[in-house]
């Protein structure tokens, strides 16, 4: 994959991400590839709130979109860490299928999610149950 025109290289945490119009690349074997925003990156409102769920947990409101959670400050959102209890309906690409002591769960990044039924939609959704030691890995 080619780098956009005009992309701006971020630096997260000692990597660098590839940036241009709302999408974060990363550089892998001598090859580009589409990722998910680092956590802590800024994103204009206007490129993501279209696509954008509000989800509220603990009294604090996240808004997820395309396997991110986000924060709103003023007319932005910065990607954080997905928020434990947070249940979504579908597991965000590349998640990765683990079976731990007699359960299914799902790793994406750093995030495990559980399958549970959710009573309300009447359907299986996914929750986030745990979480990694490095909040600022995304691969």
């Amino acid at each position: 994959m080619n780098l956009p025109r005009g992309f701006k290289i971020k630096r997260y945490s000692g990597i660098d991400y590839y940036y241009s119009e709302g999408r974060y690349y990363r550089r892998h074997n001598g090859h580009y590839y589409l990722c998910r925003p680092p956590f802590g990156a800024v994103i204009a409102g206007a490129i993501v709130e279209s696509v954008l769920n509000a989800i509220i947990i603990n009294n604090q409101t996240y808004y997820y979109g395309d396997g991110t959670f986000y924060i709103r400050t003023g007319g932005n959102y910065r990607a954080v860490q997905p928020p434990i209890g947070a249940r979504i309906a579908e597991l965000p690409y590349g998640a990765q299928e683990l079976y731990l002591n007699g359960e299914y769960y799902y790793q994406v990044d750093d995030t495990y999610y559980m399958p549970v039924y959710d009573s309300i939609l009447r359907q299986e959704v996914y929750e986030v149950v745990g979480k990694g030691s490095n909040g600022y890995s995304r691969n």
